[in-house]
């Protein structure tokens, strides 16, 4: 168990900005990783694990913002993350392809056993058999 100041240091930020994590952005994740004892905040290794990430993320964002040069690590990362987004789109780009073409035929379908009703029904109304 790390205390605010511990994993403050670790991360590299101030301890209001973990507090701020804490209270703020990651309540109901952090919530099973984090104690109150003697009125000081005590975080678990796994809540550890999940502030580091954010912190990360939001460095990697801030470094996008500010323009300057991130590492290769990051770079790599990045455009991983972008073929796997890249993929699941084409692949809800099929999806929406099939489920237009699949609403489409049963517009037609709909339609053609509409036409045959109507039509029935104007040839009894015309059949001079009778």
């Amino acid at each position: 168990m790390f205390t605010v100041s511990q994993v403050s240091k670790q991360i590299g930020v101030s301890p209001q900005a973990v507090y701020k994590k804490i209270n703020k952005t990651f309540v109901n994740e952090l919530k099973d990783y984090i104690s109150n004892e003697s009125g000081k905040t005590l975080i678990y290794d796994e809540g550890l694990k999940i502030l580091k990430d954010s912190f990360k993320s939001t460095n990697v964002n801030q470094q996008l913002k500010n323009g300057s040069t991130m590492d290769n690590n990051t770079y790599q990362e990045l455009v991983k993350q972008l073929e796997v987004k890249d993929k699941q789109i084409e692949r809800l780009e099929t999806l929406l392809e099939n489920a237009q073409l699949l609403h489409l035929n049963e517009q037609k379908k709909a339609l053609m056993i509409e036409h045959d009703k109507t039509g029935s029904r104007f040839k009894r109304w015309f059949n001079k058999s009778e």
